[in-house]
């Protein structure tokens, strides 16, 4: 399932997160320090993330296995947009 964040899928987002391993490519992050994301932190987050796409800036969106357990994110930015009058 792919679909933006809700405030009730910080403890699946958060044990994903939690659970990952050292960096195996240039192109992983790797293990995240996760001290400073609380659920007050992860409501911000949420936030961000709507209000970004109500600006039609970004559109960030969560990957959920259908059991629900999140394995990631997808980011998609607008660069431009045509005019559609």
């Amino acid at each position: 399932m792919i679909r933006p964040l809700t405030f009730d899928d910080y403890e699946v987002w958060y044990q994903a997160y939690s659970e990952r391993k050292p960096s195996q490519s240039a192109y992983d992050d790797g293990y995240i320090d996760m001290i400073p994301c609380t659920k007050t932190w992860f409501e911000e987050l949420v936030l961000r993330h709507r209000q970004l796409a109500d600006n039609d800036e970004q559109y960030i969106v969560a990957i959920f296995t259908q059991s629900g357990r999140h394995l990631g994110m997808i980011d998609v930015v607008t660069l431009a947009r045509a005019n559609r009058n």
